[in-house]
């Protein structure tokens, strides 16, 4: 294999040339390359050979096309690090085609013309026998390969789950926890068109960077299943990309703004598949805003990110995929237990026929590897800190990351900590998976392979090994080379050393797009060109939102809400319903012995018996989940990013407390019937269902009222201003204190869940015959069209509460 300390040697028209590290190389038919190749055809230089810790291929035109091996390469810079001796390297263009061969001292000659594809479709597709079978043409780094598969009117794309139906016939296999045993079908239509339709089990089916219910397939179209990009080649063949476990990412140009300040200025690096990557800098220089640049979380104005052939911009929905970020504050529920904390992360990031086992076994794997299998019955409260931060790793290793991001991990952590955190990730990269952390702390990069320095506002000051950043910057130690970073200029091109050079070699040819790092790095054209031809060729496609499965999603946050309440025990529980007694009480208490019956000379408390009434079921409503979504927000925008939609948590949310509603209403009922008679059956209905149904309905449509101001808050302090402001609000528009019968208030009182369920319980019970002198509130009137147009406008505005309240959280959620 290359080392990047050898001298490179390579095979041009059966000359081999030593090629020093110390210098740079242009190749190409131009009478001042250093490396000329022979041909008819006008002068042109095609690319520049660099030695930058180890040898690489950039500066290649923007219309060229680069093959190492059988592999076509992704991007305009092509990694030479891990390249096997006698590896073919053919770079086409327009003006001719460069043929060499990759070798090193000592190693057999290269043979530049061996094995080398004439076109891209050398490969004849009849290599592979069988409906669904495929053949591994061609492996880069270990990164990626390719297979060909013969397709027939009907192919099944579906989990590997190595049980013997991995490669039976009409079925291609796919590995991966994301991917369903049947996930898409592929289904051929016409000569040359097919139909990828997504069964909706799994993490999607993506063209186009979407992903899509269903999709046209024609002759050089490509959809994705998990880490497999597929194109069809031909009528009834096939071509899968399979990716590796990690994933290289290639930084060019990159510029964002948070508001109007500007977070990344013109960011270029390279990160190798498995590399730890550290980034370093004082506060305000983008090291979170690159996490969130990744994730399309700020607005970028330049420049681009690629991961695994995918541009952060154009692909965010399936990047994200790909990505796992572990926050700065360890965002979990800390009431539940470590094991159920992660088992309801793998249902919701797993694909939905993934069995119980499969699932556990994941989860026990996980844990193992990161050393806390026993603490996995612990409530995540009594862990420390160290292994909460251990746990909220696992969390996102369960969704099997290429690209694992961590913010300021060994934070708050005491010495010993956190060098166990970082030896977990450095074991986490040897495994597979890429790592990014951000740090403040020069004393934990042990393990590290790269460093990123960063200066306010985002600008790169140094990319490369940690201990030669000193030396690079003239800096004696790390408080200096902090203190020189915040006062660094903004001219990258000024830089010292050789990241310098680099940038400005990657600057020479910036048309293009980069290239993910790792050595070469496969994929059948750049992801822009593919995106657009994809569009062009998909005449008809049906785009999915982005998660497209709430209903599953809704069940399981739906458990996770009841193991929340759970978890509050029976103190905590009794305290919910024993508020509603409260009220109940306080009711009975005010009124007469004829409680909200009637009698000789009227009831005049009657009219104070509804008040209480349904005053304690707004409090109780709005207690229940006024705190719940600005509580659990940074858990709620941490699965967001794993594609838990908005819907299912506010579904979830409203299912479960709304079930709690109900309870804390009858035992308000319940107290107050112990003790006083209630109202004399009507309407076919008993006295009880009276007193209960209108009760019910201001408690879940306060309680949708106090989801929404949840919603809107951004801390706790603020939803306590906005639900007090509603409950005067509703104390004040109910209808009891003054006549509502017109005018602004009375059109403001139309959206206060208090005058409708006030409405709803004295139409009911008839308070304006029971108490002589009552205001005259048309809403009152005894009868059966009146009462169910009242308990209907509860309905209706629970409604509308928690359809306000979606589409706050998701417009608070969304990507920009």
């Amino acid at each position: 294999m290359t080392r990047s300390a050898n001298p490179l040697v390579i095979g041009v028209d059966g000359r081999y040339i030593t090629l020093d590290p110390g210098r740079s190389y242009r190749i190409g038919t131009a009478p001042h390359c250093e490396i000329r190749l022979p041909g008819p055809g006008p002068a042109a230089e095609m690319g520049t050979l660099l030695h930058r810790l180890h040898w690489t291929l950039g500066g290649l035109p923007s219309d060229s096309r680069v093959w190492l091996g059988d592999t076509e390469i992704v991007g305009r810079v092509v990694h030479l690090r891990m390249v096997p001796d006698g590896t073919p390297l053919l770079v086409r263009t327009p003006s001719g085609e460069a043929r060499i061969g990759i070798g090193r001292t000592g190693a057999t000659r290269p043979t530049p013309d061996s094995a080398v594809p004439s076109a891209r479709t050398a490969r004849s597709p009849s290599a592979d026998q069988g409906t669904g079978s495929g053949r591994t043409d061609g492996v880069a780094d270990g990164a990626a390969t390719r297979r060909l598969h013969r397709i027939g009117p009907t192919t099944v794309i579906g989990r590997a789950d190595g049980r013997g139906s991995d490669d039976a016939p009409g079925r291609i296999a796919v590995p991966g926890l994301g991917v369903a045993a049947r996930h898409a079908t592929l289904t051929r239509r016409a000569p040359g068109e097919y139909h990828v339709a997504d069964h909706g089990r799994g993490s999607g089916t993506f063209t186009g960077g979407r992903a899509v219910l269903w999709a046209r397939i024609t002759p050089g179209a490509t959809f994705s299943v998990g880490r497999s990009r597929f194109t069809l080649v031909q009528d009834g063949v096939l071509e899968e990309v399979r990716y590796g476990t990690s994933a290289g990412l290639a930084v060019e140009g990159l510029r964002a703004v948070h508001g109007n300040d500007t977070a990344l200025d013109d960011l270029t690096f390279t990160l190798e598949a498995g590399q730890v990557l550290a980034v370093l800098g004082p506060s305000g220089a983008g090291k979170t805003t690159l996490f969130r640049a990744l994730l399309g979380e700020v607005t970028v104005t330049g420049g681009r990110a690629v991961l695994q052939g995918l541009d952060s911009r154009t692909d965010a929905a399936q990047v994200r995929l790909l990505l796992g970020l572990v926050p700065q504050d360890d965002d979990l529920h800390r009431t539940i237990t470590v094991r159920q904390v992660l088992d309801y992360a793998a249902r919701l990031r797993m694909a939905s026929d993934v069995t119980a086992a499969d699932r556990g076994a994941r989860v026990e794997a996980v844990c193992g590897g990161l050393n806390i299998a026993d603490r996995m019955d612990t409530q995540v409260n009594d862990l420390s800190g160290g292994e909460r931060k251990r746990v909220s790793i696992a969390l996102e290793i369960l969704g099997d990351p290429s690209l694992l991001m961590l913010d300021e991990p060994t934070s708050g952590l005491d010495p010993g900590a956190a060098r166990e955190v970082m030896r977990l990730l450095r074991s986490a990269a040897d495994r597979g998976c890429t790592v990014i952390l951000v740090t403040h702390s020069t004393d934990q990069l042990h393990g590290v392979d790269q460093l990123l320095l960063l200066a306010p506002g985002g600008r790169s000051l140094y990319f490369g090994p940690p201990g030669d950043v000193l030396g690079s910057m003239d800096a004696p130690d790390y408080p200096t080379l902090m203190d020189r970073s915040r006062a660094a200029g903004p001219d990258p091109s000024a830089r010292p050393g050789r990241f310098a050079r680099f940038i400005r070699f990657v600057r020479s040819g910036r048309s293009g797009s980069a290239g993910p790092g790792g050595a070469a790095r496969p994929g059948a054209a750049g992801r822009r060109h593919r995106s657009e031809e994809t569009a062009r060729r998909t005449a008809a496609t049906r785009h999915r939102p982005r998660s497209h499965r709430p209903a599953r999603q809704t069940v399981i946050l739906t458990r996770r809400e009841l193991s929340l309440l759970a978890a509050r025990g029976p103190a905590g529980l009794l305290g919910l319903v024993g508020l509603a007694m409260v009220c109940g009480a306080f009711a009975a208490l005010v009124a007469s012995d004829r409680g909200l019956g009637g009698g000789p000379g009227g009831n005049p408390e009657a009219l104070q018996v509804v008040n209480l009434l349904i005053i304690g079921a707004v409090l109780c409503g709005q207690a229940l989940s006024y705190g719940n979504v600005v509580a659990d927000f940074p858990i709620v925008r941490r699965e967001f990013r794993t594609g838990v939609s908005p819907g299912p948590v506010v579904a979830a949310k409203a299912l479960v407390y709304a079930g709690v509603g109900t309870i804390q209403a009858v035992a308000s009922a319940s107290v107050y019937l112990v003790f006083r008679p209630g109202p004399a059956a009507a309407f076919g209905l008993p006295s009880v269902m009276l007193l209960v149904l209108p009760l019910i309905g201001t408690v879940v449509c306060s309680m949708a009222l106090g989801l929404l101001v949840s919603v809107c808050a951004d801390r706790l302090e603020r939803a306590v201003t906005l639900v007090t402001f509603a409950s005067v609000c509703q104390v004040a528009l109910n209808g009891v204190p003054f006549k509502l019968t017109s005018g602004p208030l009375h059109l403001a009182s139309l959206v206060v869940p208090a005058r409708w369920g006030q409405a709803a319980l004295g139409s009911l019970t008839d308070v304006g015959r029971l108490v002589p002198g009552a205001p005259h509130d048309p809403l009152w009137a005894h009868r059966i069209g009146r009462a169910a147009l009242d308990n209907a406008m509860l309905a209706l505005l629970t409604a509308l509460f928690l359809t306000a309240a979606w589409l706050v959280l998701r417009h608070r959620l969304r990507p920009i």
